[in-house]
């Protein structure tokens, strides 16, 4: 019997969900519903309902029918028509269009950032490794690397990726229709039985999912209900109270808790809140690392883009840097010559240097300058006043082949200190 918990009401869900994410017990499967309406290249990314309208419509154009005679045929009735009757420009525009350099609003790039080893999804789009570059894709019907996704963190896509289909432009590149569903619990046997341990031995979250037409989920549930280890839970996030018939079919993917959210925004800001409040432990270098650089219209340069870096660098931090386009460095400016002779000695000298002027002259976008120059290691940055404790310091001089760069107030004289005793080179300050 599927138990229903409201986000905002039942404070027992809520530390489930925090206590599960501490301990890494909990596995997020993303649907649709979690990028519907992102902008994406030239529109929004569509839910599989929003797709469905679409195939109906070309349908009915291409057979020359009312599109009253697909108005009962599901997604995967329709997929069939339009791979076949579709131009390669029809579909290259429509993919690329909708599916393609999708962005993210923050809380859910904050949402992700929770599962730093890996995510399922049951989407086509970019969403997930756009707006956080640490996840690597793993394609279905590849035999995968269990080192690979062991050391990197990692989106499985179950249903394909739009890249790889744009690429080749060949419908078997996705797991859309009945036949391909089928088909996919063979060809995809890896990724599914990965799935079926985590569903087996882990606690699941559906969130974006309608689950309504899933088969090859549904094959490697069934099998998976009967060795489930009764302490696992598979949650499913909805914005509103299910009938009783709908929680029937739920049953059948193993649901056995359903979440009511009045707003996911706000459930997204909520886990995270949990999380932090909670002292849980989450990466806390993960939000420094390979921040987005965000080129800024020039219609939205203001003049706090010149005064206040934290127009550059939002507070809380959102894993993104908006760069104005006024802030272009030339070959030939005094702050790039700095970058060059920083960027040198760091190869060839020493391994540790300051940057230190005046209030508004330029410190954080020398370094904005830096990060964006520095191609070969792993980037960290870490924003004006972020405070950083002597664990997580620790830990991250642990880190190999990386560069990190402090804007001002990060670092406590100590923590200074211990930084430049811990190098046999000098400290060399620069101008």
């Amino acid at each position: 019997m599927i138990i229903d918990y409201s986000w905002e009401t039942d404070t027992d869900i809520k530390k489930q969900l925090a206590t599960l994410i501490s301990r890494n017990k909990l596995v997020p499967v993303i649907g649709s519903g979690f990028t519907r309406k992102c902008h994406a290249l030239d529109g929004c990314v569509p839910s599989g309902e929003d797709m469905s309208v679409y195939l109906k419509e070309f349908a009915a154009k291409t057979y020359e029918k009312d599109i009253s005679n697909y108005e009962n045929s599901s997604f995967s009735d329709l997929c069939p028509y339009y791979s076949k009757r579709s131009s390669v420009g029809e579909r290259f525009s429509y993919f690329s269009s909708n599916f393609t350099n999708v962005e993210l609003p923050a809380e859910k790039i904050s949402f992700l950032k929770l599962f730093p080893q890996y995510i399922y999804t049951l989407n086509i789009d970019d969403g997930i490794e756009n707006n956080c570059k640490e996840y690597h894709v793993v394609l279905p019907r590849r035999e995968f690397s269990d080192t690979y996704i062991n050391t990197f963190s990692t989106v499985f896509k179950v249903h394909g990726d739009v890249h790889y289909y744009l690429q080749y432009i060949s419908s078997e590149e996705l797991i859309f229709n009945k036949r391909q569903y089928i088909d996919s619990i063979k060809s995809n046997g890896k990724m599914l039985s990965k799935l079926k341990d985590d569903f087996c031995e882990q606690n699941v979250l559906y969130i974006g999912c309608s689950l309504s037409e899933e088969p090859d989920l549904m094959s490697i549930v069934t099998d998976a209900i009967k060795t489930r280890r009764s302490e696992c839970q598979a949650y499913y996030v909805t914005s509103s109270l299910l009938e009783p018939d709908k929680k029937d079919l739920l049953e059948d993917y193993g649901i056995t808790a359903c979440i009511i959210v009045n707003n996911y925004s706000t459930f997204y800001q909520d886990l995270l809140t949990l999380c932090v409040k909670h002292s849980m432990p989450i990466d806390p270098l993960h939000r420094y690392k390979e921040p987005q650089i965000v080129q800024v219209p020039k219609k939205d340069d203001l003049i706090n883009f010149l005064l206040d870096s934290n127009s550059m660098i939002p507070v809380p931090f959102d894993g993104k840097i908006y760069k104005p386009s006024f802030l272009i460095t030339r070959e030939s400016s005094n702050a790039h010559e700095i970058s060059k002779n920083i960027l040198e000695a760091l190869k060839y000298n020493s391994p540790i240097h300051i940057i230190y002027g005046h209030r508004i002259s330029g410190k954080t976008s020398c370094l904005i300058d830096i990060f964006e120059i520095i191609k070969d290691k792993a980037r960290y940055f870490f924003p004006s006043n972020t405070k950083i404790d002597n664990d997580t310091l620790k830990k991250l001089f642990n880190e190999k082949n990386s560069v990190f760069i402090f804007d001002t107030n990060c670092l406590e004289a100590d923590q200074i200190f211990k930084i430049v005793t811990m190098k046999t080179m000098p400290i060399k300050p620069l101008k």
